[in-house]
């Protein structure tokens, strides 16, 4: 049974202070309601005729905390907002509730598109030593720009894991999208723009630009099931991500059938080799007789 924070109030008048109790999470607001009033939740005195308000006159607002409250239908389950919402519940009555309504929910389904509404938190801009952090905060602007993020209770885990590994894939392959393309491998446009950040002349310690051909088929293979990885997580799937979430999954399948594609051009030319060294041995054996 989940644990929530429950308090009925009437305008100033606090008629059932904070508790925390544990309610069936089938349970619907208004069950929980009536058994607050009547003293069954709490094991405290029911709340006399004369302070008790009739059902369809109080107001029901869920959030993760006392100041964070969206308003609710009545009739929804304990389950269905204590899981997108939060656990602490106020019920309240008063005609001129001056509390701001963020959404008026009127059933589970407006309850889940008010929590996708409030999935705009990104990662916080990184320190600038180096240009993989430029890239870092340039993903981070670029995530704000096209509104999308992570609620707040994600964002330091989802949020990070999804910035590291785009900067990750990015920053390898950064001066290798016009070769990509070539082997119609490229990278999506909604990504291409990040490069330029991986080149000599911007390093503080110069070494040798990885070239085009150079680009290893495990470490391909490996940024693909990262990005392959990335895209299982529930928040790819939501309207906002749609168009991200099938770019992530263009940019894992193009790096994966380029890194076929340097296998294959490695087997291949490992048969060539084979066979000028079968040709030179032949060649020696007849100069020999």
């Amino acid at each position: 049974m989940p644990f929530v924070v429950v308090q009925i109030r009437a305008g100033t008048q606090v008629l059932k202070p904070w508790i925390g109790v544990r309610v069936p999470d089938n349970s619907s607001l208004n069950d929980v309601y009536n058994d607050l009033v009547a003293g069954i939740l709490d094991q405290g005195e029911p709340i006399d005729d004369n302070s008790a308000v009739q059902l369809n006159n109080v107001h029901v607002h869920v959030g993760k905390s006392k100041k964070d409250l969206t308003r609710v239908d009545s009739q929804c389950t304990v389950a269905e907002v204590v899981g997108t919402l939060g656990n602490f519940i106020e019920f309240t009555h008063d005609a001129n509730i001056n509390r701001t309504e963020p959404l008026q929910c009127t059933n589970a389904f407006h309850i889940l598109t008010a929590a996708a509404r409030t999935l705009t938190c990104v990662p916080s801009n990184v320190v600038v030593h180096n240009q993989k952090d430029k890239l870092k905060n340039d993903i981070i602007s670029w995530l704000k720009k096209n509104g999308v993020g992570w609620s707040l209770q994600y964002v330091e885990t989802l949020g990070n894991k999804f910035l590291n590994t785009l900067a990750d894939v990015m920053w390898y392959i950064d001066g290798n999208h016009v070769t990509l393309s070539s082997r119609s491998c490229a990278v999506p446009d909604s990504f291409a723009h990040f490069q330029g950040y991986n080149t000599p002349e911007k390093r503080k310690r110069k070494r040798k630009r990885i070239a085009a051909e150079n680009l290893k088929q495990a470490e391909l293979l490996a940024y693909s099931g990262t990005l392959f990885e990335l895209a299982t997580n529930s928040f790819m799937k939501s309207d906002a991500w749609k168009c991200f979430y099938n770019a992530i999954l263009r940019l894992a399948t193009n790096l994966r059938k380029y890194a076929d594609f340097l296998k294959k051009s490695s087997v291949n030319m490992a048969i060539h080799h084979n066979k000028i060294l079968k040709g030179a041995d032949k060649t020696d054996r007849v100069q020999l007789l």
